[in-house]
């Protein structure tokens, strides 16, 4: 059997595309490891249901963990850091989380303006790197979902959609099977459409608006995007969903990949030095969409079906 030695990002000529410490897909991992390991904690399902959901959870959390590692993505420390700041990441939600229902529970405008103002004011204030790479678009990404998810709870708090009040059906048996196995693809294509759908409306509707503003008032850029006074049409290529390969395409893959290792290749168009300053709103609203579907929107669409939310 032939083995292929890693080659590490940083053999390809683009090794400013490594996100360094910390890692943040093991902050994440970790973070909502911890966060399902307390639901599970709370849940009133057997001991032998309990323990072998604790070792998926220890399985899926240590592969991801591991996996950048090995892989050549992170070194040890960038692990060991994403470790350790998805563990405060969860002690803060641990502390803070219960006054942070009681805000959203407001039912005021406050609380969505409020929560809106935080979000954006936090994407901008986020710390230009030195050379172009895609930790600001995931921040990005993760704020806006953020925000799409507060005022999701915001609007079912205010409107009636409750969880302990609106979310009464429960299924037994076969039925509660059934109806996992039916919401999970209705809820994802809920999500995938959301995205289809903002994303192109954005991409026309925000550079004229934004060469509007311009002329009243003078507004903030980021170094490595173009102004909207400086083009006239905004298709970011990013945004196309690409296909997934084929099985008989992977050994064609494969054979690039050791190619690629071999030869600097030049650097991918998304991180060029080329972005538009409507890509990051687009990306806001369209996140912020995805998150408030994800949080309000496919519950309400479960419990008018009959399958219930839980």
């Amino acid at each position: 059997m032939e083995i292929h030695s890693l080659t590490h990002i940083a053999g390809m000529g683009t090794s400013h595309l490594e996100y360094g410490f910390p890692s943040t897909h093991s902050t994440t991992a970790v973070a909502q490891a911890l966060v399902l390991k307390q639901w599970l904690d709370e849940s009133d399902m057997s001991d032998t249901v309990k323990v072998g959901l604790h070792l998926l959870l220890i399985i899926a959390t240590s592969s991801v963990v591991f996996g950048r590692f090995y892989c050549g993505m992170h070194s040890s420390l960038d692990c060991i850091g994403g470790v350790i700041t998805g563990y405060l990441i969860y002690t803060t939600r641990s502390l803070f989380g219960p006054s942070y229902q009681v805000f959203i529970s407001n039912t005021s405008w406050f609380t969505p303006l409020s929560l809106t103002v935080v979000c954006l004011y936090a994407i901008h204030a986020h710390v230009e790197p030195a050379e172009d790479n895609p930790a600001f678009e995931d921040s990005v990404a993760f704020i806006s979902v953020f925000l799409g998810n507060g005022i999701g709870e915001w609007f079912a708090n205010t409107n009636g959609y409750g969880h302990s009040t609106y979310f009464v059906t429960k299924l037994q048996g076969w039925e509660w099977y059934l109806a996992s196995l039916l919401k999970y693809p209705l809820g994802v294509g809920m999500i995938f459409l959301t995205r289809l759908l903002t994303k192109p409306f954005m991409q026309v509707s925000l550079p004229p608006m934004f060469r509007l503003l311009h002329r009243v008032v003078t507004l903030p850029n980021r170094r490595e995007f173009v102004p909207a006074t400086e083009y006239t049409d905004y298709r970011n290529s990013n945004d196309k969903l690409d296909p997934v390969p084929s099985v008989v395409d992977l050994r064609q893959l494969q054979q690039r990949k050791e190619d690629a290792a071999q030869t600097p290749q030049p650097l991918p168009e998304r991180f060029s030095g080329r972005h538009y300053d409507a890509e990051v709103m687009t990306r806001v609203v369209a996140y912020a969409a995805m998150g408030f579907v994800g949080t309000i929107v496919s519950p309400i669409v479960f419990e008018k079906l009959g399958w219930g939310l839980y």
